[in-house]
């Protein structure tokens, strides 16, 4: 275990004292003791993951780094593994923060239940000799589904950050409840969009869908309604295009809204647009829009083009 990850392992010991957790009262929570302070941890936002595949692909998308480069990334991956949260029973939990100065050092104290509330408080210290350059904080725990309904960040100033977790009731059910999709930001959407294509999955493609979603690939125009439509375009894709795989060039966020610049390379190996495989290869280069609502992809748009890819695989352009 490096030194960060010693610190917070003793950060974790004193603050599950002070709020009172004995070993003969299990706790609704386990923290996970992972390296305080990482430049890495600027590349993803708060979130909860609740199922292996969410895992997997938060895992594959971390590889691609939109903030600042990582220290040392298999620190984190490592201790994320040895945790190996149990997702039939657990949650595990990201609390991301920043400080504007690395002159300023955090604690995490006093982690404590209210109403089924997990709260978390971050103390802040001034050091007397420091750096301009910003920090990057990052908190894991696993959380017991269905013992606490969300988990709150507060630090001093800021607006608390708060996650919603889902019950162990709602995670199975198909009809109603909390959806387990929707502490995602839109650029972690985007990310598990890109991992679900890599692995191709199409019922973990259809996933990151609303039901009523809107699909339109501009150089065809026509939309593709609604999520099962969505997952039977996969189908068709990933048929013809066994060894497609998306690279994420760029990704930027601006509220509901999420813009990726992407590269696309595949082998028709399979029927596509009505006609019959090439064996040719292709890479495209594009964009994607997604509009994301509580976690859930309501509008997408592509950008590509049509003339090119075509040339590539020597089909015909039909009008």
């Amino acid at each position: 275990m490096n030194t960060g990850a010693r610190l917070l392992f003793c950060m974790v010991a004193g603050t599950m004292l002070a709020a009172g957790v004995c070993a003969d009262e299990p706790a609704p929570f386990r923290m996970i003791p992972i390296p305080a302070e990482e430049h890495g941890y600027s590349n993803f936002d708060s979130m909860v993951i609740a199922t292996p595949s969410a895992l997997e692909a938060f895992m594959r998308a971390g590889a691609v780094e939109q903030g600042m480069a990582w220290n040392n990334r298999a620190d984190f991956d490592d201790a994320l593994k040895r945790a190996a949260p149990d997702f039939d029973r657990e949650s595990l939990v990201l609390l991301r923060h920043t400080e504007g100065s690395g002159s300023v050092r955090v604690n995490l104290r006093n982690p404590h239940v209210v109403d089924r509330r997990l709260v978390l408080q971050i103390e802040r210290t001034e050091t007397e000799i420091g750096t301009a350059v910003m920090a990057y904080y990052c908190f894991a725990l696993a959380v017991v589904k269905g013992e606490v309904t969300s988990v709150s960040l507060e630090a001093p100033g800021r607006k608390p950050v708060v996650l919603p977790l889902p019950g162990d009731a709602e995670l199975h059910s198909t009809t109603g409840g909390t959806d387990v999709m929707s502490g995602s930001s839109p650029r972690e959407v985007a990310m598990m969009w890109a991992a679900a294509y890599n692995r191709h999955d199409p019922d973990a493609a259809a996933a990151l869908y609303d039901e009523q979603v809107t699909n339109v690939q501009m150089p065809y125009g026509k939309p593709v309604q609604g999520r099962e439509a969505m997952r039977a375009t996969y189908v068709n894709v990933f048929r013809a295009f066994p060894d497609i795989h998306v690279e994420i060039e760029n990704i930027v966020q601006d509220g509901p809204w999420v813009a990726v610049e992407w590269q696309f390379t595949g082998t028709m190996r399979g029927e596509f647009a009505g006609q019959p495989p090439t064996h040719a290869p292709f890479t495209l280069r594009g964009c994607e829009l997604f509009r994301v609502e509580n976690g859930r992809i309501q509008t997408q748009r592509g950008y590509w083009d049509k003339a090119s890819m075509f040339a590539q695989l020597n089909l015909t352009m039909k009008p």
